[in-house]
C-alpha cells in the first residue's frame, strides 16, 4: 500500500513515470491532493498492474469524465474513490468500461445534479456504489436498471418535490441485486407510507434499508404494509412519522428514533404480524409518554429495547416472555420508581437472563414511599448500566449521587421506620376512635337496630293464617313476668276476653312452639292494636320483658308513625328513681294506668282498659 494522501502533489508536476518499479503494489491513496485529473500523464498508471485499490477523493473539480484514458491500464482495479463533476448524460467516457473488474465506486466531491439511463452505462459490473456526498435532485427512470449486479446503493437526496424521484429508484432496484439500500435527506412528500416505499423492494433479496433525515409522509392510506421477506434491518430514524403499521416477521432490526411516535404508540402497537424475529428496537427521542400493555408481545428474540429520551412515568409494558433481552435502555425519562409488579417481573428476569437496564438521568426518589424500590436496586446494582452515575431526589428536593448509595438507603431506611411507627400510631388510634364511636352509635340505637333486624327476619319467616279479615289479629298484647300469671289468667282473661269479647295474645298460651321467641315477641307485638305492659319488679328485671317493652316502644316510633301503642300498668307500687329512663318518659307522658287492688276500683279498672283495647 501506498499512502500520498495530502502531500500537496497538485502543485508539482506528476512525472509520467512515477510510479514505474511498482507492479506489485495494490493499493494507492491520492486524496486530498488538488490533482486536476485531466493534467495527469497519460501513462502514469501503466506500471501499477496489480492495482486493486485507488481513492482519487477530494482533489479539485471538473475533470472526471476524461479519466478513462490514464485508467484503461488497471485492469485488475477493484475499488475506485474519485470527485465526480456535474456533467449531463455519461459519467465517464467510454474508456472507463475496460475496467471488467470495477466494483466498487464511491463519491468524493461531487456535483451530479441528476442521474438517467446514460450516467452508468460504462460502468454495469458496479456491486457497490456510493454517491452520498452527492447532493442529487432529479433521478429520471432506469438511472440504475442495468446494474444487474448493484448489491449496495447510498444515495443523498435534496428532492423538494412529490414522490416521483425516490419511487423511479425504488422501481430501478427489481433490476438490481440489491441488498443494502441508503438513502438520507429524502425531502419529498411520500403520500402512502408504507406501501410506496416497500412494494417495489418487496421481491427483491434487500437485508438492510436505511431511509433517513426528513423523509415526509403524506395523508394517504396505504393498503400494503409488508417488509420484504429477506429484510433484517430496518432504519427510518429521523423521519418525522406520526403512525408505524408494519407486517415484519423476519426482521431483526428496527431503528426509528428522531420520529413522533408518542401519541400513536400508547394506543396502538407497530406490528401488525403476530410475531417477529425482532433483536434490536429503537424506539427513543419519540415522546413516547405511554405504551401499550402488548407492545413487545410476539418478540420471542428480543435482545435490546431502547426507549431513551422519552417522557415514560413506569414501565406499563409486559416484560415477563422477553427471556433474550440483554437490555432495556429507559435513560433520561421521568421515572421515579418502579411499582411492585415491574420489580417482580424484572428479578424473574434477573434469576433467569443477562438483563442490564440503564436508568441514567431519571428523576429517581428517594422517600419512604420508593424504600422497597431503592433496596431492591442496592441488591441488584451489577444489573444497572453506569449505577454510580444515577441520582436521587429527596422530598426536600435535594439531590444525591449513588455512589454512596448503601448509606443512603440505610438512612432511608431509618427515617421511614420512625415514620412508620408514627403512622402505625395514628392509624390505631384513628381505628380505636372510630370504634369507640361505633359500639357507642350501636349502643345508643340498639334497640332500633334490633327492632329492624327482627322485622325483617319475621317479614319473611313469620306464620301467616290463611284467613285475615282484621287489620290486627289481637286487640292487645300482654307482658308480663312470671310472677303475674295468676294475675293474667284470673283477672285479664275474665275481664277482658270473656266479658268485652276482646282478643289478647298471651305468650304462654298465643306463642308458635318451635319458633324463635324473639321472633314470636316480634310478631306478637307487630300483630296486635295495643301493647299492654304488667309492670312489677320482676318485670324490671326480667330480660325478655324489658325486650318486649322496647320492642314495643320501635312498633310505635317506626311501623305506626309515632302513635304510643303503649300501655303501662303499675301492678306494683314503684318509686320513679327504680324506673329505666325510657319507661319513665313515657310515665311522665300519662301513659300509664295503676291497678288498684280493691274491688271498687277495680270495676272501674276495667271499663278504662276496656275503652283503650277495643
Amino acid at each position: 500500500m501506498l499512502d500520498l494522501t495530502s502531500n500537496k502533489a497538485g502543485q508539482v508536476k506528476i512525472e509520467p513515470h512515477a510510479f514505474n518499479g511498482l507492479e506489485n503494489l495494490r493499493i494507492l491513496f491520492l486524496a486530498n491532493n488538488s490533482l486536476l485529473y485531466n493534467n495527469l500523464p497519460k501513462e502514469l498508471f501503466i506500471p501499477l498492474k496489480s492495482l486493486v485499490q485507488l481513492n482519487l477523493k477530494f482533489n479539485t473539480l471538473p475533470g472526471n469524465i476524461a479519466i478513462g484514458r490514464i485508467m484503461t491500464p488497471l485492469l485488475n482495479l477493484e475499488s475506485l474513490q474519485i470527485d465526480i463533476s456535474n456533467q449531463s448524460g455519461y459519467l465517464f467516457d467510454r474508456q472507463i468500461s475496460s475496467l471488467h473488474k470495477l466494483r466498487k465506486l464511491v463519491s468524493g466531491y461531487c456535483s451530479i445534479l441528476m442521474l438517467d439511463k446514460f450516467s452508468f452505462a460504462y460502468l454495469q459490473q458496479l456491486e457497490y456504489l456510493d454517491l452520498s456526498s452527492c447532493s442529487i435532485s432529479k433521478f429520471r427512470l432506469c438511472a440504475f436498471c442495468k446494474l444487474r449486479r448493484l448489491e449496495f446503493l447510498s444515495l443523498n437526496f435534496h428532492l423538494r418535490s412529490k414522490f416521483g424521484g425516490i419511487g423511479n429508484v425504488l422501481k430501478d432496484m427489481k433490476s438490481t441485486s440489491i441488498i443494502s439500500l441508503k438513502i438520507r435527506h429524502l425531502l419529498c412528500v411520500v403520500t402512502k407510507f408504507p406501501g410506496d416505499v416497500f412494494v417495489g423492494l418487496y421481491n427483491t433479496s434487500i437485508q438492510l434499508i436505511e431511509i433517513t433525515d426528513s423523509l415526509r409522509v403524506g395523508g394517504g392510506e396505504s393498503t400494503f404494509y409488508k417488509l420484504p421477506p429477506s429484510l433484517q434491518h430496518l432504519d427510518l430514524s429521523n423521519d418525522t412519522l406520526m403512525k408505524l403499521s408494519l407486517q415484519m416477521p423476519y426482521l431483526t432490526s428496527l431503528n426509528v428514533r428522531y420520529n413522533s411516535l408518542g401519541a400513536f404508540l400508547s394506543d396502538n402497537i407497530y406490528m401488525t404480524s403476530s410475531q417477529t424475529d425482532l433483536k434490536i428496537i429503537d424506539l427513543s427521542w419519540n415522546s413516547i409518554y405511554h405504551l401499550m400493555f402488548s407492545i413487545f408481545h410476539g418478540h420471542p428474540q428480543l435482545e435490546q429495547i431502547d426507549l431513551s429520551h422519552n417522557n415514560l412515568v413506569d414501565i406499563p409494558f409486559d416484560m415477563s416472555h422477553l427471556i433474550n433481552l440483554r437490555l432495556l435502555n429507559i435513560s433520561y425519562n421521568s421515572i421515579s420508581h418502579f411499582n411492585d409488579s415491574t420489580i417482580h417481573t424484572i428479578t424473574d428476569l434477573f434469576k433467569n437472563t443477562e438483563l442490564k437496564i440503564d436508568l441514567t438521568k431519571n428523576a429517581l426518589n428517594c422517600g419512604c414511599h420508593t424504600v422497597n424500590f431503592l433496596r431492591w436496586m442496592l441488591e441488584y446494582t451489577d444489573r444497572f448500566e453506569r449505577f454510580e452515575n444515577y441520582t436521587c431526589k429527596f422530598d426536600t428536593k435535594d439531590y444525591i449521587l449513588f455512589s454512596d448509595f448503601k448509606q443512603t438507603v440505610e438512612h432511608i431506611d431509618k427515617e421511614c421506620s420512625k415514620y412508620t411507627l408514627i403512622i402505625a400510631l395514628v392509624s390505631a388510634g384513628i381505628i380505636a376512635t372510630i370504634f369507640v364511636l361505633c359500639c357507642g352509635l350501636i349502643y345508643r340505637y340498639r334497640w332500633t337496630l334490633r327492632y329492624m333486624y327482627y322485622m325483617t327476619r319475621s317479614k319473611y319467616y313469620r306464620y301467616k293464617p290463611v284467613d285475615v279479615d282484621e287489620i290486627y289479629t289481637y286487640n292487645a298484647f300482654v307482658s308480663y313476668s312470671d310472677n303475674e300469671r295468676d294475675f293474667i289468667i284470673n283477672e285479664c282473661i275474665p275481664n277482658l276476653e270473656e266479658a268485652f269479647n276482646m282478643r289478647l295474645c298471651l305468650h304462654q298460651r298465643d306463642f308458635l312452639p318451635g319458633q324463635d321467641i324473639t321472633v314470636n315477641m316480634t310478631n306478637a307485638i307487630h300483630d296486635s292494636k295495643r301493647i299492654v305492659c304488667v309492670i312489677t319488679r320482676a318485670f324490671l328485671e326480667s330480660y325478655f320483658c324489658m325486650f318486649e317493652f322496647n320492642m314495643a316502644r320501635m312498633e310505635g316510633t317506626y311501623s305506626r308513625d309515632g302513635q304510643n301503642v303503649l300501655l303501662l300498668v303499675f301492678y306494683d307500687r314503684i318509686q320513679p328513681k327504680e324506673l329505666p329512663l325510657m319507661m319513665l318518659e313515657l310515665v311522665q307522658q300519662q301513659s300509664y294506668i295503676e291497678y288498684p287492688h280493691d274491688a271498687a276500683g277495680n270495676v272501674l279498672f276495667w271499663e278504662k282498659m276496656k275503652e283503650v283495647l277495643i
